[in-house]
C-alpha cells in the first residue's frame, strides 16, 4: 500500500510556530523532520484506532 502524507507541513508548521511563540519565552523558527514524522505517526494511529472500534454492521465510519 502507498504511503501518502496525511498532514499539510506547511499547516503544521505554522501552527506550531504560532503556538510556541505565544506560549514559551524563546523564540523559535523552525521545525524539524522528526517532527513531521511524530505528527504523522500519531494521526495513522488515531485513524487506525477509529476504524478498529467501528462496528462491523454499516457503512459509515462515525
Amino acid at each position: 500500500m502507498a504511503r501518502h502524507a496525511l498532514i499539510n507541513k506547511q499547516n503544521v508548521r505554522r501552527f506550531i510556530l504560532e503556538y510556541a511563540g505565544r506560549s514559551r519565552s524563546h523564540k523559535y523558527t523552525q521545525v524539524g523532520a522528526s517532527v513531521y514524522d511524530q505528527i504523522e505517526l500519531a494521526i495513522r494511529e488515531r485513524c487506525r484506532k477509529i476504524v478498529n472500534q467501528q462496528p462491523s454492521a454499516g457503512r459509515t465510519i462515525k
